[in-house]
């Protein structure tokens, strides 16, 4: 519903064979916040990505990026695409 909170998890591992450094997190949207508990990945650790969207002020089919920039030598800049269909 329009005006309410959403807030998800999502998983992020390090599959690399070096320590992968999470250097930032950029939302398309002042209504998405994204963070990560830990920014400093090991070899095959995991963190957990929160995304937290406030409805506030939106209706209907809804499509944000959370942009992640991080020290992997193949893709350095990653999008992760949320989508929500907000109720009036």
């Amino acid at each position: 519903k329009s005006g309410t909170t959403v807030d998800r998890a999502v998983w992020l591992k390090n599959a690399g064979k070096k320590d992968l450094q999470i250097r930032a997190l950029q939302a398309n949207c002042t209504c998405v916040t994204a963070t990560v508990e830990k920014t400093l990945l090991k070899p095959g650790e995991m963190t957990r990505l929160r995304v937290v969207f406030n409805t506030e002020g939106r209706k209907y089919l809804q499509r944000k990026a959370i942009t992640i920039y991080s020290t992997d030598p193949r893709t350095p800049v990653q999008r992760l695409t949320i989508t929500a269909n907000v109720a009036e």
